[in-house]
């Protein structure tokens, strides 16, 4: 981020009010403005990775205490701003949430790529070699190529119930889970035998997705069409 918050702008162009954005209330306009402002505004590291422009290291538990929201409300906006395409929102390294404005690059200036792009030249010349660097980076960051830096994959049975819940919530970006559902589910997986292990600490592997659509279909599609609650037991099948 930027050392000197109180220098420097943003751009928020006119024809947004033309874009889909005109349709959502006041709640996404101010989460998208808190955004721009609050996305890195060049190239820096974070505990050892690369975070670029247009992106952002948070948790839904920080953006709801920074904008005085609950986080059924933050959750409820950024699903509403991925549903417009204008933000992308996906776990990262097990640590928290990243979150990308979508063209930032298009609508913001680029700035020095610092300590990424070295060269004495100026102008239009600097300026398409700073996008080019931009574009290679990004390039890079998407076909996933291992960085020295990076730390080895977590396993999924020794996550904590918090690194689960972000798990779901990442993967949940559309919605097919109600926030109780979201509970209901974390707390299934967290639930221990006899001997202390939990219900994912049993798996053999695991997709977070497929479970959540799996348990859609054996127990929350039942639950939905009956408001009386359903007998408890083991209503999740393996993926």
């Amino acid at each position: 981020m930027n050392n000197e918050p109180n220098k420097g702008h943003i751009r928020l162009y006119r024809k947004a009010t033309e874009s889909d954005l005109a349709g959502c209330d006041l709640k996404v306009w101010g989460m998208f403005s808190y955004l721009l402002l609050r996305v890195n505004w060049r190239a820096k590291k974070c505990r050892g990775e690369w975070v670029y422009p247009g992106s952002l290291i948070t948790s839904i538990h920080n953006l709801s205490d920074a904008v005085g929201e609950s986080q059924k409300v933050v959750r409820r906006v950024i699903a509403e701003l991925q549903k417009h395409g204008i933000l992308k929102s996906e776990n990262w390294a097990n640590r928290g949430t990243k979150l990308t404005i979508c063209n930032w690059g298009t609508y913001q200036t680029v700035p020095c790529m610092d300590g990424l792009t070295k060269g004495t030249t100026t102008g239009a010349t600097k300026g398409r070699a700073k996008g080019t660097q931009l574009n290679k980076l990004r390039n890079k960051e998407r076909k996933n190529v291992v960085s020295p830096h990076k730390p080895p994959q977590k396993s999924f049975k020794t996550w904590s119930e918090e690194e689960l819940r972000t798990e779901v919530e990442n993967a949940n970006h559309d919605n097919i889970l109600t926030a109780e559902e979201v509970d209901d589910f974390v707390g299934y997986w967290r639930e221990c035998d006899e001997n202390g292990k939990t219900l994912i600490q049993k798996q053999k592997s695991w997709d977070t997705r497929r479970r959540m659509l799996n348990a859609i279909k054996c127990v929350y599609s039942k639950r939905r069409q009956q408001p009386s609650p359903s007998p408890s037991g083991n209503l999740f099948l393996d993926a």
